[in-house]
């Protein structure tokens, strides 16, 4: 046997070739053909979501059972979407379930709050007619008494009117003497006055009452507000900030520190002006918080607020300055 035969390739060298590559439906049937893609089934698949969505939203619990026997006809990819639909729809539905629920919560709280105000609304209308009474008592049994006093008086006149004078016998050159003299008028009695009405008190006039006064109250809560304003401009402008601060030592006396920066506002216990001031806004604060209509302290309190920061502060960079010289 020649050197240069190989069996099997036909007496040719295999090492000629670059690479030997089979064909490549070499072990394939020759029947077999590719499958083609339906274009249509993305479409049947997106039908097919939308018709169970709306069984769905009518039928809420029927069985799978006929879904799965129309996954049964459908594509690995087909039934992916499908079920991806499915779970969104099911994530959308809970989703609205939630938000109905936050709903009906947020309006029943609304529907509490508002019985609950009322509540209170009618408690201190009650509380302020219950307060009122004694006083509308009074005046009605006064009206009543000073009726009764004028028909009293009334009666008396007419029956002082009623009864005429008693004659008096006389000679007959006396009643000569009267028949020839001009007898003067008589005086005829006034005529009664009709009765005073009697006031009637009702439901009507004890509202009018009530809302008259608590406009009153506003009006005096609101002129309370101004003047406080006025007196807070007033003990603002008129303060100066001082230049140096005393603080209490703890083994008595004190020691003053000297202030290196703008300060907005001061407080020690041994300057008076600082106490002055803080004092009268502390009060101010007070007669805000007595006030019926709700008066706004938020810039008082803010100024009130900026005290204390501000001397700690100054005695945290004296004590630091102390113990950087030590």
């Amino acid at each position: 046997m020649s050197p240069s035969y190989r069996p099997g390739y036909g007496g040719a060298d295999p090492s000629a070739y670059s690479s030997y590559v089979p064909e490549q439906n070499y072990y394939r049937p020759s029947g077999y053909r590719q499958p083609q893609r339906d274009p249509h089934a993305e479409a049947r698949a997106r039908a097919l979501a939308e018709q169970r969505a709306r069984r769905a939203q009518w039928l809420p619990d029927e069985d799978d059972d006929y879904d799965d026997d129309e996954y049964a006809t459908l594509g690995p990819r087909e039934r992916t979407y499908l079920e991806a639909r499915k779970r969104q729809q099911q994530i959308e539905r809970a989703q609205r379930e939630r938000e109905e629920q936050q709903r009906a919560l947020e309006e029943r709280k609304w529907q509490e709050g508002l019985e609950q105000r009322q509540r209170e609304e009618d408690a201190r209308r009650q509380a302020i007619h219950e307060q009122q009474r004694p006083v509308k008592q009074q005046r009605r049994e006064k009206a009543k008494r000073s009726e009764e006093a004028a028909k009293a008086k009334e009666d008396a006149q007419r029956r002082a009117a009623s009864k005429s004078p008693s004659r008096i016998p006389v000679n007959d050159s006396e009643d000569a003497r009267a028949r020839r003299s001009p007898s003067p008028p008589q005086q005829r009695p006034p005529p009664p006055r009709a009765p005073t009405p009697k006031p009637q008190y009702t439901e009507k006039h004890e509202e009018a009452a009530s809302r008259i006064q608590k406009r009153y109250r506003i009006r005096q809560s609101l002129q309370t507000i101004d003047e406080c304003e006025r007196k807070f401009r007033d003990m603002k402008k008129a303060f100066t900030y001082p230049t140096t601060l005393d603080f209490q030592k703890p083994d008595g006396g004190h020691v003053t520190v000297q202030v290196d920066r703008p300060p907005p506002l001061g407080f020690t216990s041994a300057n008076y002006n600082l106490h002055a001031y803080l004092e009268g806004l502390l009060k101010l604060l007070m007669k805000l918080d007595g006030v019926e209509s709700w008066g706004d302290p938020k810039e008082i309190e803010a100024e009130v607020s900026r005290v204390e920061p501000w001397w700690k502060g100054v005695w945290r960079d004296h004590v630091q300055g102390e113990s950087k010289r030590k």
